[in-house]
């Protein structure tokens, strides 16, 4: 835990000692926590992983005037492609209402701690309007044109042979098709013989 903590002291070249305090409080509690990562001297990021849901990595980046302003919340990481726009507006909205609720404390330990309980609720509820949405525009849509079938140019020549310029069969054929569906059907019970 000491050497954790001191080689977190050597990354800082931060002089703010609140700060510092609180990089070195956030090592302690998630040292075994392989989702949380120090970037850098003034950066750290989380990656949230739900079951039954997208994961994602957030970088807080805090300014200066930290804790009196919330951190500077992004999600412009290469991990978080598989999100869209509107799933990461979402969630850097939500953790940046939590943040300003925080503001003059150190928050991080408790926006961490949020967005571990809550953010799966915002995706969830971010992926349950966009499938109602998606749902909605499929029974909307045009359906589709059958497709039409492909006929080799023998069976084309026999149909155009058997057809007469309206697109009719010739009454020939029609006289075809019902002897060749009486004799399969065989005669009807009141035709046959009495023995």
């Amino acid at each position: 835990l000491l050497h954790s903590s001191k080689k977190l002291t050597e990354k800082l070249s931060v002089s703010d000692e609140q700060l510092r305090e609180e990089f070195e409080t956030l090592d302690s509690i998630y040292q075994d926590d392989a989702n949380f990562t120090v970037k850098g001297d003034q950066s750290i990021t989380y990656k949230f992983a739900f079951p039954d849901a997208k994961d994602f990595i957030v970088q807080f980046d805090f300014p200066p005037t930290y804790p009196e302003d919330p951190p500077n919340i992004h999600m412009e990481l290469m991990y978080n492609t598989k999100l869209r726009t509107e799933e990461k507006d979402a969630i850097i909205s939500a953790l940046s209402s939590e943040a300003e609720d925080l503001i003059g404390v150190q928050m991080m330990y408790s926006l961490l701690e949020w967005g571990k309980e809550n953010l799966n609720d915002v995706v969830d509820e971010f992926s349950t309007e966009t499938a109602d949405t998606a749902s909605a525009e499929n029974h909307t849509s045009v359906k589709k044109p059958v497709k039409k079938e492909h006929l080799s140019k023998a069976a084309k020549r026999k149909l155009a042979d058997n057809t007469d310029a309206k697109a009719e069969k010739h009454r020939r054929l029609n006289w075809v098709d019902v002897i060749k569906h009486l004799s399969k059907t065989g005669p009807s019970v009141s035709e046959s013989k009495p023995p």
